[in-house]
């Protein structure tokens, strides 16, 4: 079990995984929106976040009217469920507790969507 096998895991799926400290940040390629995997011993914590640049990226693509920005929120969000399933898998496999909180993230995204969604169409 080394924490290098995990960022190979990730990196394998498509993901650039970036660490400071004790937390590992998990980024997509295409929104500002990262899972941050936190250490404390033998317990980690998986936590869905975003950039503060997320509103802008989000107003620029509705903006534009070529995106539905919905279904690339919700892809995005999908795809990091997914790999949530596969961090639960091998933290278990290799005997860390490991608690995923992805809602209290995903419906931050959710709101912050629908508030710009109300703005712009008025």
């Amino acid at each position: 079990m080394s924490i290098q096998s995990l960022v190979d895991m990730i990196v394998s799926k498509g993901y650039q995984v970036q660490g400071v400290g004790n937390k590992l940040r998990v980024l997509h390629h295409l929104l500002p929106i990262y899972l941050d995997i936190v250490f404390s011993g033998s317990k980690v914590v998986v936590k869905l976040s975003f950039d503060n640049s997320l509103r802008e990226f989000i107003e620029d693509l509705v903006s534009s009217g070529n995106e539905d920005v919905g279904d690339l929120i919700e892809d995005v969000i999908g795809e990091f469920n997914e790999l949530a399933a596969s961090l639960y898998k091998w933290f278990k496999d290799n005997g860390f507790e490991i608690n995923i909180k992805l809602k209290e993230g995903e419906i931050d995204i959710m709101e912050l969507l629908e508030d710009i969604l109300e703005i712009t169409e008025g």
